[in-house]
């Protein structure tokens, strides 16, 4: 909290309609554990979050070139010279490769962890359905289910399944996760989904020792 607010102001991050969450949310059947968390967290959407910092960085002076496209980076002793898919050259000083691909990182790509699934989603929950306020975690025979509500009404959902229960539920893309939440969440109503799921691996790099190149 106090990282994002040297950044974000409380008032812009409220006018970016970011949740405050005071409790953490432990549920497994039909058991559920609160806890008062130390003190209140922020929570918007990643979306939100990266479209409210490029701005900030737009007033603070930074030069934003997007959409582009980079299809080449040369160094020379003094600066480095990054070419654009349109042909332009930009001049620099630093270059910070954050492709997620980790093409150029000297430790290699980050490895996933065999055998499991992520899946995230947003959801809208209409007036009346389920209280999912606070950040919720739904700990399930094959997989865990996180929950949080964000910006505009909108409820963050990600879990993580074993790849054996992802074969379960085979089928069209959002059909199958839908039938695998509801699985694993009975209260789940697909009329709420309000994007489509994404899918990713899971990184499974254990503990880094200090020093390590990465």
């Amino acid at each position: 909290t106090a990282s994002l607010e040297r950044l974000l102001t409380p008032a812009q991050l409220r006018g970016a309609d970011a949740q405050r969450v005071h409790e953490l949310i432990i549920e497994f059947g039909d058991r559920m554990t609160t806890w008062a968390m130390p003190e209140p967290a922020w929570v918007l959407s990643r979306a939100t979050l990266d479209t409210v910092l490029l701005d900030e960085a737009r007033r603070a002076g930074a030069e934003v070139h997007q959409p582009a496209i980079v299809r080449d980076v040369s160094y020379d002793a003094d600066h480095a010279s990054v070419t654009l898919d349109d042909g332009s050259v930009l001049r620099a000083s630093v270059v910070l490769h954050a492709d997620g691909k980790g093409r150029f990182d000297p430790a290699r790509d980050t490895p996933n962890r065999a055998g499991v699934v992520g899946r995230k989603v947003q959801l809208r929950v209409p007036p009346g359905g389920p209280d999912l306020s606070g950040i919720r975690m739904r700990s399930c025979d094959g997989a865990y289910v996180g929950s949080v509500g964000v910006e505009c009404g909108l409820v963050t959902v990600a879990l993580v399944a074993r790849s054996s229960l992802v074969a379960r539920f085979k089928g069209a893309g959002d059909d199958a996760a839908d039938a695998m939440l509801a699985h694993l969440w009975p209260g789940y109503d697909p009329a709420w989904r309000e994007t489509a799921w994404l899918s990713c691996g899971v990184a499974g790099s254990r503990y880094i020792r200090p020093g390590h190149v990465r």
